[in-house]
């Protein structure tokens, strides 16, 4: 069975903000969008092993009888809903807490700002900086110039509004994750639903105002088709390509929840592949992985170490009524799909627990063993992370960081070395909301609860963009 009480795996983390095309908006009652909080609130205590361990109970109890205070009185919409309930489970600064939402919040017709896919979402700062040359409202911009203000709004307010509804435990992770995923159009379109919006820009040749019309989404799907604003770039979830000779680059941009067998057959051929044409140096490109299971990365790090190795020694475990609910689900959709199979006596232990909390310790016994010599890949390895990189992405790179399989190039992970995982969904009361939850605590090995919390550091700390390069030169001895 795929997920047990002591099973590796960490569900993926996608910030899953809005569909903003499919049906038209409607609306929730006050009373409606407080039961929502109230059944969200229940279940966070109910199935987190520690939801308070980065905010005080007392504080957030504060901020749910202010949210339920300035709410409306009249119909309440569900952009709105989402956000309020956003911004309550983002105050735990956890990346595993999230609000989602099956269908659009927007109205078909409805226009908005189209061009923040042109900008990266400077950490700290919170500046708008343009990531290309590019033609706005008729000017020339250069790659760098900053977006200062839309209307009479500042750029970095927005941001930092927007980033408020955003889960995460970094700044770092939350703005990649604003850039990435984020639209930003959702906080701009309540505030501020013009046909025309004035941008200030600060430019190389100093300040100018542009004036951008506001765009439905068919009006955006026809200018992305023309290359302008950008459109999302789509990765394979794996492949690999020769670079020469003997650099082998293994693009890695998902831990894949299904198909692992497939997953398995091909990265034996790969290695194999790197056996017997001799390839001195791998690249791991892990820069745009974002998570899902973690046991794909075990496989991967079986063709690197001849040692035992585990990427966490240690998992704090909840247990209660919500959890048992999920794992009866998944043993029965277990027998189902197998039916000649039985359960593990181990998992189905699990469907008997009291409400209880433990700690799991990882015996040497239970440590992923290598591959045969004979299987293994010996040649020199390099694995580039980036702020992105987040859940069981990280778990690749806890792995290589304890073991010291190769050389790390980036940026510190959005995944922390103490961190939750392990999610189940759960609906709360009114219509198509739908709560994610970790069930428990994972220790990267290497951690206990005295380590300061971080995500895993480089060993040749640069801007993710520029992790290949300096992966390169790396080989190139330069």
């Amino acid at each position: 069975m795929k997920k047990s009480v002591i099973c590796r795996i960490f569900a993926a983390f996608f910030c899953t903000m809005f569909s903003l095309a499919s049906t038209a908006q409607t609306s929730l009652t006050r009373q409606q969008v407080c039961e929502n909080i109230d059944s969200m609130v229940s279940l966070i205590e109910q199935v987190h092993p520690d939801p308070y361990a980065r905010l005080s109970k007392k504080s957030f109890y504060k901020e749910v009888k202010k949210t339920k205070k300035r709410l409306p009185k009249g119909e309440i919409s569900e952009l709105r809903a989402h956000l309020e309930l956003s911004r309550l489970t983002a105050l735990f600064e956890q990346g595993h807490i999230w609000i989602n939402i099956e269908e659009s919040l927007l109205k078909p017709d409805a226009k908005r700002f189209p061009y923040f896919s042109l900008f990266h979402v400077e950490p700290e700062t919170h500046r708008l900086i343009l990531k290309r040359d590019t033609v706005l409202g008729g000017i020339a911009l250069k790659k760098g110039d900053e977006l200062l203000k839309i209307n009479s709004l500042e750029s970095r307010k927005l941001v930092e509004k927007a980033l408020q509804h955003i889960n995460g435990e970094r700044d770092f992770f939350r703005c990649q994750l604003l850039e990435k995923w984020g639209d930003l159009t959702d906080w701009l379109y309540l505030d501020m639903p013009e046909d025309i919006y004035h941008v200030k820009m600060n430019t190389r040749d100093g300040q100018k105002i542009l004036s951008l019309k506001a765009l439905n989404e068919e009006e955006i799907q026809k200018l992305s088709v023309q290359g302008s604003p950008q459109k999302q770039t789509y990765r394979e979830p794996y492949s690999y390509e020769m670079k020469n000779d003997s650099v082998m680059v293994f693009h890695f941009n998902k831990c894949v929840m299904e198909g692992f067998q497939e997953f398995k057959e091909f990265i034996s051929k790969m290695f194999s592949r790197a056996r017997s044409e001799n390839v001195h140096h791998l690249i791991i490109d892990n820069r745009y992985n974002s998570g899902g299971d973690s046991n794909v990365c075990d496989e991967i790090c079986r063709y690197l170490t001849d040692r035992p190795f585990c990427a966490c020694n240690k998992v704090v475990i909840r247990i209660s009524e919500p959890v048992r609910k999920e794992y009866r689900k998944e043993v029965e959709k277990f027998l189902e799909e197998h039916p000649q199979d039985t359960i593990d006596a181990e998992d189905l232990k699990v469907l008997a627990y009291p409400d209880t909390i433990f700690t799991y310790v990882e015996s040497l016994e239970e440590y992923c063993q290598p591959y045969a010599d004979s299987l293994r890949y010996t040649g020199k390895i390099y694995l580039l992370n980036s702020h992105y990189t987040y859940s069981s992405a990280s778990w690749l790179a806890a792995i290589f960081k304890h073991y010291k399989i190769g050389t790390i190039i980036g940026e510190e992970t959005g995944g922390m070395n103490i961190t939750s995982g392990d999610i189940i969904y759960m609906n709360l009361p009114h219509p198509k909301f739908k709560l994610a939850l970790p069930t428990k605590i994972y220790y990267f090995i290497g951690t206990d609860d005295n380590s300061p919390v971080h995500g895993i550091l480089p060993d040749i700390p640069v801007p993710a963009e520029e992790a290949m390069d300096a992966a390169f030169k790396l080989i190139e001895g330069k």
